[in-house]
Formats: C-alpha cells, structure tokens, sequence
C-alpha cells in the first residue's frame, strides 16, 4: 500500500474490523487520521475501536487507561467536528 493512499487504510480498517482484529483496525484508523485529521467519521471508528480495546481482556490498568484516554480525544475531536451526539457510544 502507498503509505499516503487513504482509501486503501479506511477499507482494511472495515475487513480487520469484519476479522474483529480491532488492534490493527486502530492502527489502521490512526494511520487514516494522520491523512484525513478531520475526518469525523474515521474519529468516531478510531474512538470505539480505542474504547473496545481497552475492555479487552490482558490489557493492564495503565494499557487501558492509555487507550481509554486517546479513545476520548479522538470521540471528542469526532464531536467537535459536527457528530451528532447519537452516533458516539
């Protein structure tokens, strides 16, 4: 993949998310964000794939706290860009 192509990076954040590999579908969304920053929809994906993540089982209190922490700036950069408060679970 051309590390600049964002459409490639968004469709395999959709197959590792369909895989429920959702740590490389968050990597993939925060290679999209540093593409497309502003892309609401792509904030909201990153958020929860952040939020799941760090529910996960074997991650430790500082792992989740990461996670959660970033998973907050990315829904609140979503919110911040015109998402409608439904949308962010």
């Amino acid at each position: 993949l051309k590390p600049d192509a964002f459409d490639p990076h968004f469709s395999l954040v959709n197959i590792y998310v369909q895989k429920q590999d959702f740590e490389n579908a968050a990597d993939e969304a925060k290679i999209c964000l540093t593409m497309k920053p502003k892309h609401r929809d792509m904030h909201l994906i990153h958020g929860n794939l952040l939020r799941n993540l760090a529910s996960g089982k074997g991650k430790s209190p500082e792992e989740q706290k990461k996670l959660l922490d970033e998973a907050v700036n990315s829904l609140a950069e979503a919110e911040k860009l015109g998402a409608k408060k439904g949308m962010i679970h």
